[in-house]
């Protein structure tokens, strides 16, 4: 079990990605078992303030996951060493459609900083079905 909590700081049309990987390896070898994984990300308090706030989720280099508040799960054998590369990329879409959000107009082109903004959870358990 893994848990980051990020700040974001963004501009209305601004982008961070963060990166991290998901292994069945160590320095001391392989796992011996069969492994389940969920990645859990949260971003819902976080758009409360950057109305238009969105995040995905990229497994090497895939989209895999997107929105406010979800969870992607995957499997790794045991049978051979395995890692993943993920990205959480974060966008903060401009409200352009007229409506003109009045935080976003608010803010305009400054930068607004939320201190527990990005929440990404990964849990492992071993994986008693057959990969």
């Amino acid at each position: 079990t893994d848990q980051l909590v990020k700040p974001v700081k963004l501009a209305p049309d601004q982008s961070d990605t963060t990166t991290f990987t998901v292994t069945n390896k160590d320095d001391k070898g392989r796992a011996e078992v069969n492994l389940g994984y969920a990645i859990d990300v949260d971003i819902v308090e976080t758009e409360k303030t950057m109305v238009g706030l969105k995040a995905e989720l990229l497994k090497d280099g895939v989209k895999v996951g997107e929105g406010t508040k979800f969870k992607y799960e995957d499997t790794m054998s045991k049978e051979s060493d395995v890692t993943h590369n993920y990205q959480v990329k974060l966008t903060w879409v401009d409200d352009d459609s007229g409506a003109q959000n009045a935080n976003q107009s608010a803010i305009g082109t400054a930068a607004k900083t939320y201190d527990k903004g990005l929440t990404i959870s990964v849990v492992a358990t071993q994986d008693t079905k057959t990969i």
